[in-house]
């Protein structure tokens, strides 16, 4: 049996900055539905941005902050099958976020003070990757991030967690394709054929804040389903997706017709709702 290399401690990186081309991201998505020490990986490097990403604006004191991740980092992980890559893997990582994360709040909140950290050497610059999140979650007795390569019930229900740490409104359409290339709705509500609601605009917020309501597809398919995050700087509507044939619902040419916006996936696991009725 041959064994899939898996990717490279950069890329995991990468993917969760979000900064791979749609090719790279689909090759490194599909991996970690077959592979669960390199998701493990990703969930712990969403973890620590997460928590860079929350970190108090007010009296913020950047080199304890910085000092308090990385004694996180280091403290002995038992029982791991990878430590060597996912030290290194968390460290970059850290140091990346604290890099991008911090240093960004910290420039719009000082950009006219001499002598301050600027994001990647421009402080009026808005980067989508680095400010916008967007977490989709299922909804059972408690919130539960959803990873690639997770199985969901297909009466699950969605929702999600936004933040946005730039000053700039991003607008946000979050939809489902399933395995029959049929799209589903999670943001904004779609359920008229006669709407053409617009993404609603996310505005600068610290925190993640979600979504007030959840939803359970119709008709879901099983099988491979991707959740698609498309992000703009400018109001886009369903129709802009809607209006798309089958082969243009992938991720390579959704950046081509969603010019200046950035697209995201996870590709997740349907079960089949009649599995294990009938043996």
């Amino acid at each position: 049996m041959t064994r899939t290399q898996c990717p490279s401690e950069d890329e995991l990186s990468r993917l969760v900055d979000s900064d791979l081309t749609p090719e790279d991201a689909g090759r490194v998505t599909e991996h970690l539905g077959r592979c669960q020490s390199c998701r493990e990986q990703v969930k712990e490097l969403r973890a620590l941005v997460e928590v860079i990403g929350k970190a108090a604006v007010n009296d913020f004191d950047v080199t304890a902050h910085v000092r308090d991740v990385m004694r996180r980092i280091e403290q002995p992980r038992p029982q791991q099958k990878r430590p060597r890559v996912i030290a290194r893997l968390a460290t970059i990582s850290a140091l990346a976020a604290s890099v991008g994360l911090i240093t960004q709040v910290l420039a719009s909140r000082h950009a006219s003070m001499p002598g301050t950290w600027q994001a990647r050497g421009n402080s009026s610059g808005e980067s989508l990757s680095r400010d916008v999140g967007v977490q989709v979650y299922t909804l059972t007795e408690s919130l539960q991030p959803l990873l690639s390569g997770d199985t969901i019930a297909p009466n699950a229900a969605l929702t999600a967690g936004l933040r946005n740490l730039g000053h700039a409104t991003a607008h946000v359409l979050l939809f489902a394709i399933d395995s029959r290339n049929a799209v589903h709705w999670i943001m904004p509500k779609y359920t008229r054929v006669d709407e053409n609601p617009v993404a609603p605009e996310l505005t600068r917020s610290l925190h993640e804040h979600l979504l007030p309501t959840s939803v359970v597809f119709d008709d879901i398919a099983p099988g491979p389903m991707r959740v698609v995050t498309l992000v703009s700087l400018r109001p886009v509507r369903v129709f802009q997706v809607e209006s798309l044939t089958e082969s243009e619902l992938t991720s390579a040419s959704l950046v081509s017709h969603f010019s200046g916006a950035e697209v995201r996936e996870i590709i997740v696991q349907v079960r089949d709702a009649n599995q294990g009725k009938a043996q």
